[in-house]
């Protein structure tokens, strides 16, 4: 890309804006091709139904991992809620919320990683976009880290709030 962002093209019409290629590294896929649904929806926005449906576990496998953890531990202070009606009231506003959310807050962590590579000493925006694309796209082992850390919380929040009951405290059965 020049310094006037037309990528080596003339005119208006070749005009691509200079955020553009962090945003197609960010959303490069496992075979480095950018996701183009994704990549429209974080240049447009729109409503993304894999955060919805997946939330957290989406959000990992983006390698978007603090973002996870803090789902996560929102789900799991969520279950301390005393009625499961305000719990489910609340999961569900999160989702929607979350589902229009994610391409913007995609989009800023584009950002935030093109601004980061230059203050680590980029010295040209193709380096700066090889930096967005190295800790941009998927992730599988992310996926399985946060599952792991999440059947972790769920043990630890099931140990907390007694449901699960020990040996000496369940009532003995008399066969007389």
């Amino acid at each position: 890309m020049d310094d006037f962002g037309t990528n080596g093209q003339g005119g208006a019409e070749g005009w691509v804006p200079p955020e553009a290629d962090r945003y197609e590294a960010l959303v490069a896929g496992p075979d480095g091709a950018p996701d183009w649904t994704l990549l429209g929806k974080v240049r447009d926005g729109g409503f993304s139904w894999c955060t919805f449906f997946l939330g957290p576990l989406y959000w990992a496998y983006r390698k978007c991992y603090a973002e996870a953890a803090v789902l996560v531990a929102f789900n799991v202070l969520a279950g301390f809620l005393p009625e499961s009606f305000l719990w489910a009231l609340l999961s569900l506003v999160t989702c929607v919320v979350l589902g229009f959310a994610f391409p913007y807050l995609y989009r800023w962590r584009a950002d935030r990683l093109h601004a980061k590579a230059f203050a680590q000493g980029a010295a040209s925006e193709r380096e700066a976009v090889a930096y967005v694309r190295a800790h941009g796209g998927t992730s599988w082992v992310g996926v399985v880290a946060l599952l792991a850390v999440a059947v972790a919380l769920a043990c630890a929040e099931v140990a907390l709030t007694g449901l699960v009951a020990s040996p000496a405290a369940a009532p003995r059965v008399s066969a007389f």
